[in-house]
């Protein structure tokens, strides 16, 4: 710590094909991941040195006991052989990150939706199905009481992703979108109109506000009036990156939404239908953004696609 400007701790996770990820040390850190991170913080933070945490991971991870630790966070996922440049990249400034998150980072596995319905992760180690394959044995036989291997059922119904946290107001880690950058940028008010087929057109001035160049992510959704018909509070209905603004650059981003993606199927009737009613467009920065730019469009409903109830079941 005395010798060197600031740490760069990496922590890397995993996973492959007929092999779940694991709660205790995929999913969580490790005692030694832990330990590691809080010594490195510890020593590098004493002498008044900073620390980054690089994700080289699979997917989402438990960041609640560690994330207040290290100084900046940069989540680079499995970026292929040129990982290294990239990350190189950002952590040296000749780039400025730009990249949103495609999911919800809950705080708590216990805060997942489907954790009921899907196979514990726990109760058989990857080694026993490895062995189980390579001598071609029963694997439902392995599995014997593990619940939800050859039948599930999802009861998570819209509430997917997202959809959950932000409509029962779910606190999270990270949500939905979400991403940071080395520079700042600020938002004109949305003009937002729909057209003779009944999209949404939505337009926007970004403009970076900052000291350096770099890109932001427009996001756009679309709160249904959800009367009729069960919705979620927003829904994610179009995004786009700007180029590379320089500071003081901006840049004027337009979004069309199809009138068809604000459908949603109705069961009882066999069809796809969009709600009448007052819709609220929102161009937020992320999925829990509590102050997004909001604009309201009237829309006419009507069924969109009549399909044929051909997977049915009958009720015993």
């Amino acid at each position: 710590a005395a010798n060197n400007d600031l740490a760069i701790v990496t922590i890397g996770k995993t996973s492959g094909e007929c092999a779940d990820r694991h709660l205790a040390d995929n999913y969580c850190l490790t005692p030694a991941e832990l330990r590691m991170v809080s010594d490195v913080c510890t020593a590098f933070h004493a002498q008044g040195k900073k620390v980054v945490a690089i994700l080289n991971i699979c997917g989402v991870i438990d960041t609640a006991p560690w994330i207040d630790g290290p100084d900046a966070v940069l989540c680079a996922w499995l970026p292929g052989q040129e990982g290294g440049n990239s990350v190189a990249d950002i952590l040296t400034g000749v780039e400025s990150p730009s990249g949103r998150l495609p999911m919800t980072w809950p705080r708590s596995y216990s805060d997942v939706l489907s954790r009921n319905d899907f196979p514990y992760p726990d109760e058989i180690s990857d080694a026993e199905i490895v062995a189980q394959l390579m001598s071609m044995n029963n694997l439902v036989d392995l599995l014997g009481a593990r619940k939800n291997v050859d039948v599930t059922t999802y009861t998570d119904g819209i509430y997917v992703g997202y959809r959950h946290y932000t409509t029962r107001q779910v606190p999270v880690s990270f949500p939905f979108g979400y991403g940071l950058s080395y520079t700042s940028f600020e938002y004109g008010q949305p003009s937002v109109s729909t057209t003779a087929t009944g999209d949404i057109a939505v337009s926007i001035t970004v403009k970076n506000t900052g000291t350096c160049a770099g890109k932001e992510v427009v996001q756009v959704y679309v709160a249904a009036p959800g009367k009729d018909m069960d919705k979620p509070a927003r829904e994610l209905k179009a995004f786009a990156k700007t180029q590379k603004l320089e500071p003081g650059q901006e840049q004027t981003i337009s979004l069309s939404i199809p009138y068809t993606s604000l459908a949603s199927f109705n069961e009882d009737e066999s069809q796809w239908q969009v709600e009448s009613g007052t819709y609220t467009v929102m161009v937020a920065q992320n999925a829990a953004d509590a102050s997004p730019l909001t604009a309201e469009v009237t829309v006419e409903g009507r069924v969109t696609q009549k399909v044929r109830p051909s997977l049915l079941l009958e009720e015993k």
